[in-house]
């Protein structure tokens, strides 16, 4: 198992612009950048697309709010 990543780090990773991975997952790229900054939690299945879209297990990115 890897240390857990930011969604920001995987999508980097995995050398995707905002805008790519919104599309594959199916967001706006503002939506998945207020997911990356914390601004809101996104629902399990966005999770589980946005693993299979990064090439990483739901448990390796680690989601967070930011108060």
């Amino acid at each position: 198992m890897i240390e857990s990543l930011s969604l920001r780090a995987a999508r980097i990773n995995r050398n995707m612009t905002i805008e790519n991975a919104a599309a594959k997952v199916g967001l706006s790229a503002r939506q998945l950048y207020r997911l990356e900054a914390g601004e809101t939690i996104p629902k399990w299945d966005i999770v589980v697309k946005l693993a299979e879209v990064y090439g990483y297990a739901t448990d390796d990115l680690r989601i967070e709010r930011k108060e």
